[in-house]
C-alpha cells in the first residue's frame, strides 16, 4: 500500500508536464517579483539561479514555492525518467507510460482500525471482527480434533490436547462415608469426607489436565490422600488431612510430578512459620500454633534424614513389637560399616563390618526362633550363628584340675587359680560370724586360741543380747590380768587424734569424729552428715586455703539457724552433733570466738563490732573497736591475719596495697584511703589485689 502512494506522487510532476505541453506556459517574473504565495506556487524566474533556494543573477529557471522558500532547479530542467522495481511494473519511464502492480492489495474501502485484515480474493481486502479488546493474535501448531481439548505448548501455541476435556461440569459435592478411590471422570467435584480413619485414593495413572478436586476431612480422625503409587509435590509420600482440614489436587501430567496438592484450613485455625534453615525440620516449640526450625540436630535432604552430633532417636515408649522396622530382604548381607538389615532367608540380623558382614545368633533351626540359655554357657556355634547351650559339670572334662576334699581354690593374683590347702591367708583379719564357728562338740576344749604372744588381741567381741551376753553393742568380754578373771566392760572407740589432709570437696561420715580436717583447696565445701550422728560426735575443720571453706549444713540447722557456715582463710572451725537439743550441729569458727553472743544486725562484708552487751553486729559511726568483718549473713567473723570482702562506701578502682580504714560517711563499711595511713584504732586492713568499678575489696585485716 506505502509503495502505491508514492508511486502516484512521482506520477504527479509527470501529469503536469503533459498538461504543460498542451501549449500552455508558466507565468513569467523575475526574482525581485517572486513575493510569497502559497507553497506549492511553480512559476518561471526570468534571472533566477539553479539553487535551493535559489537567488536573483541566474540565466533563468523554473521555480517552487515549497516550505516557505523559493527553489530553482539545475539548468531549469524536471523530472526525465522514472524508474519501478518489484512488485511494481512499466519502468523505466522516461515518456508517457503505465505502471501496474499484479500483487498489491487493494480495498475498496477505508480498514477499520484494530479489525483483523481478511484476504477477499485475488487483490481484495476486508476486515474482520473480534471477540475481546485487544491487538494480540492466537498461534497453532500441529492438526487439530474436533471435540478435543484445547492445550498451550511451551513456546505459546495453541495444540490440541490428544483427548476430550474430562470432569463432569465442576461444582458437585460429594459426600463420602468410606473409602474412595478417584476416577478421571470427577473432575472440578467437591468430595466431603466422615468416616474413621478413610482413604481418599488418587487415579493410579494421572488423568490428562485439566483434572482437580477438592478434599474435605469432616471426621476426628485423620484422612489419608494415597499417592496409589505417583508422587505427591514431588515426594513419594501420601499425605494426611487433620479434621476440618481441605486439599485441592490436581494432576500434573506436563512436568511429570503426577500430581500437585495444597492444604489449606485446619481445627485449630492459622498459625505461624518462623524463618528457618534449608534442609532443617520443623516443629512447635510450644503448645501453640507457631512452627519453628529445630535445628541441626535433624535435616533432610535427597531422601535422607541425616542425625547431627547432638541427635538423640527415642524409642523407648515405641511398641515392642511394632516400633522399629529395619531394611529386610532375602539373602541381605550388607557390608559396609553402620548398616543393618534382616535377612528374611534364615531371619537373622546382619551387621555391616569394614567390607563383611557379621551376622546374629539364631536357632539351630534357622526359624528366628529365640535360644535362651539359662545357667548355661554356650559351648559351640553354627554355620547360622546358632548357638549349642551347655550345663557346667564341675565333675566332668569342662574343669581339668578337681582338685582334692582338702583343698581350696586360691586366687594366684595373676594368670590361673589352684587348688591348694588351707592357710592363713585363706582367713581374713575381720570378725567372724558366730554361726561359722558355732559348730563344736563336747570333745571340743579349744574354740579359739588367742595366745599368740605379745600381739595377741586383748578382747574378744561378744554377743550384745541374751543372758549370755554382755549388753551395749560396745561392750566386750575382757580378760582382767590383775583378778584373772572375764568380764563386761566398756570399750571407747573414737578415731580422734587423726589428721586427713582434703583438696576436694568431702561429706564427713559418723566415723570421722575426733579427726581433725585440714582443707587446702580453692572454694572447697565440707558437707555434715545427713543424718546427725548419736552424742558424742565431733570434727575440727582447718581452712589453710586463701578462699573461704564451705560448712555445708546439709539440709540440718546450724547453731540452730538453716544456714551454712563460712571459715575464713587460716581460720578453725569445730562442729559436733548436738541430738538433745534439737539444734542438729554446733559450730565454733576461729579460737577466740565461741559465738556464745547475740546476734544483731548482720551484713556480709561490714565491720563486726559488739553493739550492746553480748551482742554483735554491724559497726556503728567511726569506731575504735572492731572485732573483725562479717564473712557472711550467719553471723561467721573473719579477724585480723585473715583475708575477708570488705564492703566499701563507694564504687571505685582499688589496687594491691591500699590502706582500707573504717569509713566517715557510711556506718559498718570500710573506705579505701589510698596510701595514707588511717587514724588510731580506724584501721581494718590492706587491699590484697588490684580490681575496677568495685563496691567491696578483698583485704587482708590487720584490725586496730
Amino acid at each position: 500500500m506505502k509503495k502505491t502512494i508514492l508511486i502516484l506522487m512521482f506520477a504527479i510532476p509527470l501529469l503536469a508536464q503533459q498538461r504543460d505541453s498542451d501549449g500552455r506556459g508558466l507565468a513569467s517574473t523575475t526574482f525581485a517579483n517572486l513575493g510569497t504565495p502559497a507553497n506549492g506556487t511553480i512559476l518561471y524566474c526570468s534571472d533566477c539561479t539553479a539553487a535551493n533556494p535559489t537567488g536573483s543573477g541566474g540565466a533563468g529557471v523554473v521555480v517552487r514555492r515549497e516550505n516557505g522558500a523559493w527553489n530553482g532547479s539545475s539548468g531549469g530542467s524536471g523530472v526525465t525518467s522514472i524508474a519501478t522495481t518489484s512488485p511494481i511494473t512499466g519502468g523505466t519511464i522516461t515518456t508517457t507510460g503505465t505502471i501496474a502492480c499484479a500483487t498489491c492489495v487493494t480495498s475498496a474501502s477505508a480498514l477499520t482500525s484494530n479489525l483483523p485484515v481478511i484476504g477477499g480474493g485475488g487483490q481484495a481486502t476486508s476486515v474482520g471482527t473480534r471477540s475481546g479488546n485487544t491487538t494480540a493474535f492466537v498461534t497453532t501448531t500441529g492438526s487439530l480434533t474436533n471435540g478435543h481439548c484445547a492445550d498451550w505448548d511451551a513456546s505459546g501455541n495453541l495444540i490440541d490436547a490428544g483427548a476430550a476435556c474430562g470432569g463432569t461440569g465442576g461444582g458437585t459435592v460429594v459426600p463420602k462415608t468410606g473409602n474412595y478411590t478417584f476416577l478421571s471422570g470427577d473432575s472440578g467435584n467437591y468430595y466431603t469426607f466422615n468416616g474413621s480413619s478413610l482413604t481418599a485414593q488418587l487415579v493410579a495413572s494421572p488423568p490428562t489436565m485439566p483434572w482437580i478436586i477438592a478434599i474435605l476431612n469432616l471426621n476426628a480422625s485423620n484422612l489419608t490422600i494415597d499417592r496409589n503409587g505417583n508422587n505427591i509435590n514431588g515426594a513419594a509420600a501420601n499425605l494426611t488431612l487433620a479434621q476440618n482440614q481441605s486439599a485441592t489436587c490436581a494432576s500434573d501430567t506436563v512436568t511429570g510430578g503426577n500430581y500437585v496438592c495444597a492444604l489449606s484450613g485446619s481445627g485449630s485455625g492459622s498459625g505461624t512459620v518462623n524463618t528457618g534453615t534449608a534442609g532443617h525440620l520443623g516443629y512447635y516449640a510450644t503448645s501453640t500454633n507457631a512452627i519453628s526450625d529445630m535445628g541441626a540436630d535433624f535435616t533432610f535432604s535427597t531422601h535422607t534424614l541425616t542425625g547431627g552430633a547432638s541427635s538423640i532417636l527415642d524409642l523407648s515408649a515405641a511398641s515392642v513389637t511394632a516400633g522399629l522396622k529395619i531394611p529386610s530382604a532375602a539373602g541381605a548381607a550388607p557390608t559396609a560399616d553402620g548398616f543393618l538389615a534382616v535377612n528374611t532367608t534364615n531371619h537373622t540380623h546382619a551387621w555391616g563390618s569394614n567390607g563383611t558382614t557379621l551376622v546374629g545368633a539364631v536357632a539351630a533351626t534357622g526359624t528366628g526362633t529365640a535360644t535362651t540359655c539359662t545357667n548355661q554357657v554356650i559351648t559351640a556355634v553354627s554355620g547360622i550363628a546358632a548357638p549349642t547351650c551347655t550345663t557346667l559339670t564341675l565333675a566332668s572334662a569342662m574343669f581339668a584340675n578337681q582338685g582334692t576334699t582338702t583343698q581350696v581354690l586360691h586366687g594366684n593374683g595373676a594368670g590361673n587359680p589352684s587348688f591348694g590347702a588351707i592357710v592363713n591367708g585363706d582367713i581374713t583379719t575381720g570378725t567372724i560370724a558366730l554361726t561359722k564357728l558355732d559348730s563344736t562338740t563336747a570333745a571340743d576344749t579349744v574354740i579359739a586360741n588367742f595366745t599368740g604372744g605379745a600381739a595377741s588381741p586383748s578382747a574378744v567381741a561378744m554377743p550384745t543380747s541374751g543372758t549370755n551376753g554382755c549388753a551395749g553393742a560396745a561392750n566386750a568380754l575382757t580378760y582382767n590380768t590383775t583378778t584373772h578373771a572375764l568380764g563386761c566392760n566398756t570399750i571407747s572407740v573414737t578415731g580422734g587424734g587423726t589428721v586427713v589432709q582434703k583438696t576436694a570437696n568431702y561429706t564427713l561420715l559418723s566415723g570421722d569424729t575426733g579427726t581433725y580436717f585440714v582443707f587446702n583447696g580453692a572454694s572447697l565445701t565440707a558437707t555434715l552428715p545427713a543424718s546427725p550422728p548419736t552424742m558424742p560426735w565431733i570434727v575440727v575443720v582447718q581452712n589453710n586455703a586463701i578462699t573461704p571453706l564451705t560448712i555445708g549444713r546439709n539440709g540440718n540447722n546450724i547453731n540452730a539457724v538453716a544456714q551454712n557456715r563460712t571459715v575464713p582463710p587460716g581460720s578453725v572451725a569445730t562442729c559436733a552433733s548436738d541430738t538433745v537439743t534439737g539444734s542438729n550441729y554446733t559450730c565454733a569458727i576461729n579460737a577466740g570466738f565461741s559465738e556464745a553472743y547475740t546476734l544483731g544486725t548482720v551484713t556480709a562484708g561490714d565491720l563486726a563490732c559488739f553493739t550492746a552487751s553480748d551482742t554483735v553486729g554491724n559497726c556503728g559511726a567511726n569506731p575504735t573497736a572492731i572485732l573483725g568483718v562479717f564473712s557472711d549473713a550467719s553471723g561467721a567473723i573473719a579477724v585480723g591475719g585473715t583475708t575477708a570482702t570488705v564492703a566499701l562506701d563507694a564504687t571505685q578502682n582499688v589496687t594491691f596495697n591500699d590502706i582500707v580504714c573504717v569509713s566517715s560517711t557510711t556506718n559498718s563499711v570500710g573506705h579505701d584511703n589510698g596510701s595514707t595511713p588511717c587514724t588510731n584504732a580506724q584501721w581494718v586492713g590492706i587491699v590484697q589485689h588490684t580490681a575496677s568499678s568495685v563496691s567491696s575489696a578483698t583485704v587482708l585485716l590487720r584490725l586496730q
